[in-house]
């Protein structure tokens, strides 16, 4: 039996993982799941007035934007019209 190292996996020459590496694969799983619930909980999270001030904000902006790239379309619409079609 010929074995070979892949990355952290031991593979068989039919290609199979070993034992070991399907252990190494679920204990590695485990700790990702384990410290994303550890990360999760000592997140500061915003305040309900936070979320909405920060909602409002970005919409807000976003229609500012929106009226701006718009102008600037009708611009240069008029433009490319009257220098392009005499």
């Amino acid at each position: 039996m010929i074995i070979k190292a892949v990355g952290s996996f031991l593979i068989t020459e039919n290609n199979n993982f070993t034992m070991s590496a399907l252990t190494t694969a679920i204990q590695a799983t485990t700790r990702y799941f384990r410290d994303s619930y550890n990360e999760m909980r000592s997140v500061v999270w915003p305040s309900r007035k936070q979320t909405v001030l920060h909602t409002i904000m970005v919409i807000v902006f976003s229609i500012i934007i929106a009226v701006f790239l718009g102008s600037l379309d009708l611009l240069f619409s008029f433009i490319l019209e009257k220098t392009l079609v005499k």
